[in-house]
């Protein structure tokens, strides 16, 4: 009998040894993964008090992903009988322009009628009459656009410029990119102008309506009226190792498993059948797939719509809370003979942050599948120091002639970051 209670106590022993293992490893799971997961948050949320938690911290919700931050331009400028208003390097002043007008270019995008091709001179007319125009930080067709606007259009060549112009009682819509199109919208010519009215002009123009030395810059290089406001800023790699573990769970890979290791460099790489992911000490990260095995990270099918959409979404994983002030945003997409490749920027405050490597993000599709990915991670933080910078018309009679005029960060993973006019 003795015997027996002994062996008892050891089996409840263990098991609460059992237990208290299993506890300790929910709790070194990121709450994110804890509410990303079905059946994990409904078997832990009865006990969440003694996790240190509450029950609504605990509840699953399957997480929408955010509009994407590329659907708002670089740069907008209205031209109304008063004469021209722009924002362009400043965050806030686009958000705040961006609001009424962007449902302007949604119905535009959505009346489209067929385009047809048009000359640059033109769309300087156009830019000069009553209009509102808006430029990206890459070339998309009016398709992904309207998309992300949650209107319909039918794809057209790439463009990085779309400008609304009134042209007697129509509104037409200019796509400008490498070549120039032109479509008539069933936008009204009053509404237009009614959502123009309330911009004073602020002394900005475009290189083609500037006198002097800005003639030889790209023609719709846009010249604020003063030095804008830029603030250093510094950069820090945000890859410690509860980052790295985080991230590797995030991805579907066993942080803690023998299929993961250290080298002497401080680079960790998870290798599985099909798949690699390396992080590496100065926070790159990479990610291989194999294109003959079962689709890990893919599209929804292999239009550009759901590439880039795919694209962007994985990398919002993979950067959630890790870029500081910065966002992704996409810089442009090459075509290949089996998939695409989609590059993406970090943006700091409306300006462009270029990487002494090439593009902050690529991601390579084959196919609808993403078969190969590398992101290098960087928070970014800005002071309240403001940098001087070079006058625009100097920087104009210095850089390449026609190319664009254009204040941009540069890391080069020295601090703070430089800053400004780069083509």
């Amino acid at each position: 009998m003795r015997r027996r209670l002994i062996e008892l106590g050891k089996d409840i022993i263990i098991a609460l040894l059992t237990l208290a293992i299993g506890v300790l490893l929910l709790l070194a799971l990121p709450v994110k993964t804890l509410t990303g997961t079905p059946w994990l948050a409904a078997a832990v949320k009865p006990f969440a008090g003694l996790f240190g938690m509450n029950e609504a911290e605990l509840t699953y919700v399957e997480t929408a992903v955010p509009a994407p931050s590329a659907a708002l331009p670089l740069a907008i400028s209205v031209q109304n009988e008063t004469g021209r208003c722009s924002a362009v390097y400043d965050a806030a002043a686009l958000e705040s322009m961006y609001e009424p007008l962007g449902a302007l270019l949604a119905q535009a995008l959505d009346s489209a009628a067929e385009p047809q091709q048009t000359s640059h001179a033109k769309v300087c007319d156009a830019l000069r009459a009553p209009s509102a125009a808006f430029a990206y930080s890459s070339e998309l067709t009016a398709d992904v656009l309207a998309a992300w606007l949650n209107a319909s259009c039918a794809e057209s060549g790439p463009a990085r410029w779309f400008i609304l112009s009134l042209d007697g009682d129509t509104v037409r819509l200019y796509l400008v990119g490498q070549t120039a199109l032109v479509c008539d919208t069933a936008l009204s010519a009053e509404t237009l102008l009614a959502a123009l009215e309330g911009y004073t002009p602020d002394g900005s123009r475009f290189a083609f309506e500037a006198a002097g030395g800005f003639a030889r810059v790209e023609a719709l290089s846009l010249v604020p009226s003063s030095l804008p406001a830029v603030y250093a800023a510094g950069a820090e790699n945000p890859c410690d190792a509860r980052f790295t573990a985080n991230l590797a769970a995030e991805l579907g890979f066993n942080p803690y498993g023998d299929a993961s290791y250290t080298d002497t460099q401080g680079n960790t790489t998870w290798s599985e059948t099909d798949c690699t992911l390396r992080v590496s000490a100065a926070g790159e990260v990479t990610l291989k797939t194999a294109s003959d095995a079962p689709a890990r990270f893919a599209a929804e099918d292999g239009s550009l719509l759901a590439q880039l959409e795919a694209a962007r979404a994985l990398l919002a994983r993979i950067t959630d809370g890790a870029t500081g002030e910065a966002q992704l945003y996409l810089s442009g997409y090459e075509k290949t003979d089996d998939g695409v490749v989609c590059r993406f920027d970090y943006i700091l405050g409306g300006i462009v942050v270029q990487q002494s490597a090439g593009p902050a993000a690529a991601v390579r599709f084959t196919g609808s599948e993403i078969t190969g990915l590398r992101v290098q991670l960087r928070s970014y933080t800005r002071t309240a120091e403001k940098l001087s910078l070079l006058p625009a018309a100097q920087a104009a009679a210095i850089i390449p002639a026609g190319t664009v005029l254009a204040l941009s960060y540069a890391d080069t993973a020295a601090q703070p970051l430089q800053a400004g006019w780069l083509s």
